[in-house]
């Protein structure tokens, strides 16, 4: 986040300069004294829509609510608010996914972080997340969730196993051969679109209507 952080020219860091930056992002920050066994950089502990500023994560969870409020933090700075054409434009899964392509690709940072900033940038999409297809010794092409949001969707989470009998695997895995690069396909009341490379695929999806 820090490394982020710099590349847009901001310079002050630590702790107090995590909170100075999230403050101007619009990502709410609380800090709290206490116990804490580490000075390096400052340490950040999501609570919600909040984080606190001041001491170590305890368990696995804090940790992974700590990555999910730097991940928001360094979107913001990556991918500033008016990288994005207007909504009433990204009238498709399709348009939201290839827009994202594009926007990662001109300010050279990871699809993964485009489309998790799209997450918070537009309530509509529903979903986002990106996959790692493996062939699998006994259950054949697979593939491995890297991350969804939000988490639980269709019942994936980080590490989750999308096999042949997932509903999921047709749409975001396109069988064994993979299909087109770039396809587009229906789940419910979900619109999907995804992006299938020779190793990981990248996903998101709107519910029915789109935005007008």
């Amino acid at each position: 986040m820090l490394q982020a952080a710099r590349a847009q020219g901001y310079q002050q860091g630590g702790a107090v300069g995590i909170r100075l930056l999230a403050d101007q992002l619009g990502i709410a920050i609380r800090t709290e004294s206490g116990q804490s066994g580490s000075h390096a950089e400052g340490l950040l502990v999501a609570d919600g829509a909040r984080a606190t500023i001041g001491r170590t994560p305890t368990s696995q969870a804090e940790y992974w609510r700590l990555e999910s409020v730097c991940n928001r933090v360094a979107g913001k700075l990556l991918v500033p608010d008016d990288s994005w054409p207007p909504a009433s434009e990204l009238t498709s899964a399709k348009l939201v996914l290839t827009t994202s392509l594009r926007l990662a690709t001109r300010l050279s940072i990871s699809r993964d972080v485009v489309l998790r900033r799209a997450m918070d940038s537009f309530s509509f999409i529903s979903a986002a997340g990106a996959l790692e297809v493996r062939k699998h010794q006994s259950k054949g092409v697979i593939g491995r969730t890297s991350w969804v949001a939000p988490d639980g969707w269709n019942g994936l989470r980080s590490g989750t196993h999308i096999t042949i009998e997932n509903p999921l695997w047709r749409p975001l895995i396109g069988g064994d051969s993979g299909g087109p690069w770039l396809a587009t396909a229906s789940l419910g009341t979900a619109q999907i679109a995804r992006i299938r490379g020779a190793r990981r695929v990248h996903f998101v999806a709107l519910e029915s209507p789109t935005p007008g």
